[in-house]
């Protein structure tokens, strides 16, 4: 971020006044401290244009967008939201948004920009960006337009494959999920989802080694065949450290040539043996994991000698590698028997779920990798986890630095009114309770919290039935928006607004919960996002949420003419924007009353699905061709709900249940 900047401080008895040049060199004499920042060749004036001396400092932020050849975009409109400081909620404000000049550069500014500053990009014609500026280098901003793929898989005698997998991964943006498609009964596909160049294809199937096709800004073709050839065969025997078979293992692929894509999972068998007959011949990472042991992580080739791993039983009193207060032990890690070495450090410890106390009541939240492998407890605070054991609503900040949730005791006499709201920092630490409440939101720079609270205990700060708040993540100034029924509050990801539902008018007027409502932090004043008598809903769900980036919402809501809609609109267009995402094949929307979450490039959802017996979280493509897929490294054997992703795109948060179905 290019700054210019000047802070005025202490005068000997002089206030602000018009200077003149005769005085000058008297003020300068009186002048007890003035700072004068100059960054790139930007000079900052002691005087305003009015001739008086100022106490603010001006910011501004240079960049150039360009298309994925590396041209010039002209057009692009640039905007931004900043902090108002001492805001009493928190709030922000636009910033006059500019346009790129026919070079593709801007210049966007304003007063006291904040350190870490979330600009967004938009043209028609292009996939919408958003890029963070946290130093004084100039932006360089890639936009790129959608494009469709098509291709055909054949095995290595040119036969058509169906039913082949299609993985697209990002071989740029980490954030970007892994894609699944399959091809058809002709051996073809066609991806409509995908990322910005560069970017992977992946084509496997059974019996066959995986083959990849790059693509880049500088590839023209949008026609591909993949050819795969015979598969190889990797053998893992799993043993514990007496050299006892160990089965029932799992043993799964993590990454091949840098990245993930190559996906493969089976179990050991009761020999402790477990081989894959579709692997590359170059080397995979794997990882094998079972309940009782700890997860180890190990690169391997296709060979035929086989690959011993040698899991490390968990102890007495260690819930999957972490260690319990008062329990003295020193866990290590799993060890593995190969051609080669293996290379295992703390980064590869998996400490798995945490069994809690046993309880069907035990659901807490947990750290996974991207695609799902649980990593650890989210929090940190063993004790904290263990008294506020039932999690829900999880929530984090549009910078990417907080996370808060709602969680009670799972005790007698305490009921789903009696929820807490925890706030913690994004890898689970500095947890702590800030209030009786539940489905938090946060602001986006995390200094803030709105939540919502039943009658019970926001009447004793004198609202009226259900209510909406919000305070300081410190726990202070604690303020109330609305009550008489507003419930389900979230913050917009620039920080102007809190959307929710229910409440009254100045004038006593009800509002069903058939509409979403907009508060303005900085007016505190409410409005309709759309009006009761034209809505489609009878029923609104409160568990509504918001983008992490610009302000688009996803909703469930019973529809008036029957049945329940799944769909996402732009709060600034109310019902105009809304787009209905399909539902499964099935019929089935996701459960109406469990986290609904945005991920960071707004193209996707992730959901609750209770399709097929147990819930879990599944990515739902918001538009273009359907995108409906699992995480196959949760846990199939319990119920796991309320993910989300953190901003970075590597890690899940997810609430699973200590007990298996």
């Amino acid at each position: 971020m290019w700054c210019a900047t000047t802070v005025s401080m202490t005068f000997a008895g002089i206030g602000p006044q018009s200077i003149n040049s005769s005085g000058l060199h008297s003020l300068m004499n009186r002048l007890q401290t003035v700072l004068l920042v100059s960054v790139a060749g930007i000079v900052s004036s002691l005087f305003g244009s009015d001739g008086i001396v100022h106490g603010q400092s001006q910011s501004i932020v240079t960049g150039t967008v360009t298309n994925s050849s590396g041209d010039p975009i002209a057009g692009v409109s640039v905007n931004t939201t900043i902090p108002v400081p001492d805001s009493p909620r928190g709030h922000y404000r636009n910033v006059e948004p500019v346009q790129t000049d026919a070079h593709g550069r801007f210049d966007l500014k304003a007063i006291d920009f904040p350190t870490r500053l979330i600009l967004g990009f938009t043209k028609l014609g292009f996939v919408d960006q958003w890029a963070t500026s946290t130093s004084d280098e100039p932006l360089n901003v890639a936009m790129h337009r959608r494009r469709t793929i098509s291709g055909t898989v054949k095995d290595y005698k040119g036969n058509v494959v169906s039913n082949a997998r299609v993985n697209v991964v990002s071989l740029d943006d980490i954030r970007f999920p892994v894609l699944r498609y399959t091809t058809d009964e002709s051996g073809v596909f066609q991806i409509d989802q995908l990322p910005a160049p560069p970017f992977r294809l992946v084509a496997t199937a059974e019996s066959s080694s995986p083959q990849t096709v790059d693509v880049d800004s500088q590839t023209p073709q949008n026609q591909y065949e993949l050819r795969l050839l015979p598969g190889r065969r990797a053998t893992f025997i799993v043993k514990d450290t007496k050299g006892n078979p160990v089965a029932d293992a799992s043993v799964g692929s993590v990454k091949w040539r840098g990245h993930a894509g190559f996906e493969i999972q089976d179990r050991t068998d009761s020999q402790g043996r477990c081989t894959f007959r579709s692997v590359p011949s170059d080397e995979v990472q794997y990882i094998v994991s079972h309940p009782d042991y700890r997860d180890t992580t190990i690169p391997f080739a296709a060979a035929k000698d086989a690959c011993e791993v040698i899991l490390t039983p968990l102890e007495v009193g260690q819930f999957s590698g972490a260690v319990l207060p008062g329990v003295d032990h020193h866990p290590s890690l799993g060890r593995v028997k190969k051609s080669g070495t293996a290379s295992l450090s703390e980064e590869d410890r998996f400490e798995g779920i945490d069994p809690g106390t046993g309880s069907r009541g035990y659901q807490s939240m947990h750290l996974c990798t991207a695609d799902g492998n649980v990593i650890r407890p989210f929090l940190q605070d063993r004790e904290l986890a263990l008294r506020y054991c039932r999690h829900g609503s999880p929530n984090i900040s549009a910078d990417g630095s907080t996370v808060a949730f709602d969680a009670r005791e799972d005790a007698p006499g305490y009921d789903w009114q009696d929820g807490h709201v925890i706030v913690a920092d994004s890898d689970g630490g500095n947890a702590r309770v800030l209030s009786d409440g539940m489905i938090p939101s946060l602001s986006p720079d995390g200094s803030h919290i709105a939540f919502s609270r039943v009658s019970k205990h926001g009447s004793k700060d004198g609202a009226r039935g259900q209510s909406i708040w919000t305070m300081k993540c410190d726990g202070t100034n604690l303020k109330m928006v609305a009550d008489t029924g507003a419930w389900g509050v979230h913050w917009t990801a620039d920080g102007r607004s809190l959307v929710f539902i229910g409440g009254v008018d100045s004038d006593g007027s009800y509002h069903r919960w058939d509409h979403l409502r907009l508060y303005d932090l900085e007016t505190e004043k409410t409005q309709s996002v759309w009006s009761s008598t034209e809505s489609p809903f009878s029923s609104v769900g409160f568990h509504f949420n918001t983008s992490h980036r610009g302000r688009l919402v996803v909703l469930t809501g019973r529809l008036r003419e029957g049945g329940e809609a799944f769909g996402v609109l732009d709060l600034d267009r109310g019902l105009e924007s809304l787009r209905l995402v399909q539902p499964s094949r099935s019929g089935a929307i996701p459960v109406m009353q469990r986290t609904m979450e945005f991920h960071v490039s707004n193209r996707f959802l992730i959901v609750t699905s209770g399709e097929g017996g147990t819930r879990h979280p599944e990515l739902w493509s918001i538009d273009g061709q359907q995108v409906r897929q699992k995480f196959p490294g949760l846990p199939v054997d319990r119920e796991v709900k309320d993910a989300i992703y953190t901003l970075d795109g590597q890690h899940l948060i997810a609430v699973i249940n200590s007990v298996g179905n």
